[in-house]
């Protein structure tokens, strides 16, 4: 059971990179005393809409985040500025992996790779087919996976960007872990150490070590890389990689018997991922505290968490009248 939660926390942390990865546009600078002329002023815009659609996907509001994200995407496209809209494309297939159309999100990431191919931008395709790959590993393509996330190495070798080289790493790392190569996974870890002082390569970085050392019985380190992911994560408002921290975080305590400690970890958790409206990780996260609160006998209620989850499911919604996002209508999410 505990090897499940491992794997499913894979998942998360991958597609956790995907807005990360898209990288913010640099805000336009003018020279002293020099207006900005209409095509900054309107770049300028677009890069705001972009860069409000990841705050609000940060906060788990993916509906309106695809909103600015389109809107984003529309202005750079207005603009012919096709850097821009590649990060608007890796931005909307970020946010329809998040509301689980996997399908959608491979044609944003394809479309996002094909145009960062043309432009010859090494780092950002190497970006687009490590997103690829998460969405493979999720619909149980492992072959298909193994295939993008090398191509992506291999690209961010090349690309001369030790943070996009680190954030690949990890995932790399992480995808060894799951085949039980821990050799691998340590090398690919050492690799990634000089990039791990990055923000966004911090808390990844951790969290595999903390994984790592769990698959080697060192349950001692683990914790402590745990504990150093989650306040990286919380530092960077990686939200879905805190979730990941804290379900690592309760897998430790759950094989030392501390299942009341392992419960609130989990507990955590379920309340981060319920906030942010991940409804998958919350309902995974749920599975296990009912294991633990059984194993444990802790007397916990579990059914008022499970009526919590289904009123913040309720109330999330799509309003009536709103386009079904199945049907490919611009600005969907759920």
């Amino acid at each position: 059971m505990g090897q499940e939660c491992l794997s499913q926390k894979r998942v998360i942390l991958r597609l956790a990179l995907a807005v990360v990865l898209a990288g913010l546009t640099a805000v336009l600078t003018c020279g002293c005393g020099r207006r900005p002329n209409p095509y900054e002023q309107q770049l300028s815009r677009a890069v705001e809409a972009g860069v409000r659609g990841q705050e609000l996907f940060s906060e788990g509001q993916t509906r309106r985040a695809e909103r600015s994200f389109n809107r984003s995407l529309e202005m750079h496209a207005g603009l012919d500025d096709p850097a821009g809209t590649a990060k608007q494309l890796n931005n909307l297939g970020a946010a329809a992996a998040a509301r689980e159309d996997l399908a959608q999100a491979a044609t944003y990431f394809r479309q996002a790779l094909f145009v960062n191919e043309q432009l010859g931008d090494v780092a950002a395709a190497a970006l687009n087919l490590a997103n690829l790959a998460a969405l493979a590993e999720k619909t149980g393509d492992r072959l298909q996976a193994a295939r993008y996330l090398q191509d992506a190495l291999n690209r961010a070798r090349l690309s001369g960007t030790p943070q996009v080289l680190g954030q690949i790493l990890c995932q790399a790392a992480g995808a060894a872990l799951a085949e039980n190569d821990l050799g691998t996974a340590a090398a690919l870890l050492a690799e990634a150490a000089p990039a791990s002082a990055h923000p966004a390569v911090r808390g990844p970085w951790h969290y595999q070590q903390g994984r790592l050392h769990l698959a080697g019985g060192d349950l001692h380190q683990a914790g402590a890389f745990f504990h150093q992911a989650l306040a990286a994560d919380r530092t960077a408002l990686n939200r879905l990689g805190m979730g990941a921290d804290l379900l690592g975080l309760a897998e430790v305590e759950e094989k030392q018997g501390n299942l009341g400690q392992a419960f609130l970890y989990a507990s955590r958790a379920f309340r981060l991922y319920l906030a942010g409206q991940r409804w998958n990780q919350a309902r995974q996260s749920l599975e296990t505290l009912r294991r633990l609160n059984q194993m444990g006998r802790l007397g916990q209620d579990l059914p008022a968490l499970e009526q919590q989850l289904q009123a913040a499911r309720k109330t999330a919604a799509p309003c009536p009248g709103e386009v079904d996002p199945k049907q490919g209508a611009v600005g969907r999410r759920q």
